[in-house]
């Protein structure tokens, strides 16, 4: 235990101070009487910068948590790239994560205009947003998702639906009734007939007889499952996970013992 905790302090410092560092590194900056952004690259911590051209040093304004959105009298920039027909005057940052903004007329996400402001706009989470017409996914429009019905079934939007049609991580899942799927536990869902794993539909199960152990392991009819593949030779009557183990993903039946949905002559040894 003591070892997790000193993973997770070490864990958290090095966010802080990557976080710290990348935000005194990353902005805009006036150099010789222009306006620069400057910003570190991921994988080789350099720094690198370019002019953000036409912007005017004297009515810049930087807003915004993450201080890559700035504004002068005349255009809104992200990143040092202007946002095309966005108005400075009336520009609001919806979502900072996801660069979902909007103007007086317009929607924006990163520097792309999505839609008009009659339109309605609603931000759903993760990433996804909608309007009166279409749904987004980072800015880009989900086809054929229905907008007034259109739901995160989680906070992430790992998984959404309309009233007919299901999504994962924004595309559209095929054969799955969309009324009557839902999450069971861990990441196991159903529908009227199909179990899934995620996006991955179970070969044999069936959602009527469906049973989940625990740790990732479940079972239909005479099938056991480690996520979404058969067990092979699995015995389903005297299946059991030994709860005592409870996170080391050992179980056993008759015949055999099992770790990770494998079967092991004996169960490793773990902290």
């Amino acid at each position: 235990m003591k070892i997790l905790l000193w993973f997770v302090a070490i864990g958290v410092v090095l966010f802080a101070t990557f976080f710290f560092l990348t935000r005194r590194l990353t902005g805009y900056k006036i150099v010789d009487g222009k306006v620069v952004y400057q910003k570190i690259r991921n994988t080789t911590w350099k720094k690198v910068q370019h002019e953000v051209e036409g912007a005017d040093p004297e009515t810049l304004k930087v807003f915004g948590f993450s201080g890559v959105y700035a504004k002068d009298k005349n255009r809104v920039f992200l990143e040092g790239n202007p946002i095309p027909e966005a108005d400075p005057s009336s520009f609001k940052i919806l979502e900072d994560l996801h660069k979902y903004a909007k103007d007086n007329t317009s929607l924006f996400c990163s520097t792309r205009k999505i839609g008009e402001i009659s339109d309605g706009f609603e931000y759903l989470g993760g990433g996804f947003a909608k309007n009166d017409s279409h749904v987004f996914n980072l800015g880009a429009i989900i086809p054929r998702a229905h907008a007034k019905t259109f739901e995160l079934m989680d906070e992430k939007g790992f998984f959404a639906k309309d009233h007919q049609s299901v999504f994962c991580s924004g595309k559209k899942l095929i054969g799955v009734h969309a009324a009557t799927f839902k999450k069971v536990k861990y990441c196991y869902y159903v529908d009227q007939h199909f179990v899934y794993y995620l996006s991955n539909k179970l070969e044999h199960a069936n959602s009527a007889d469906f049973e989940y152990y625990g740790d990732r392991y479940s079972k239909s009819g005479d099938h056991v499952y480690y996520r979404e593949k058969v067990i092979q030779g699995a015995d389903a009557k005297t299946f059991k996970v030994l709860s005592s183990r409870k996170g080391k993903y050992f179980a056993e039946d008759k015949n055999y013992k099992y770790w990770g949905g494998k079967k092991v002559d004996q169960f490793p040894k773990l902290n």
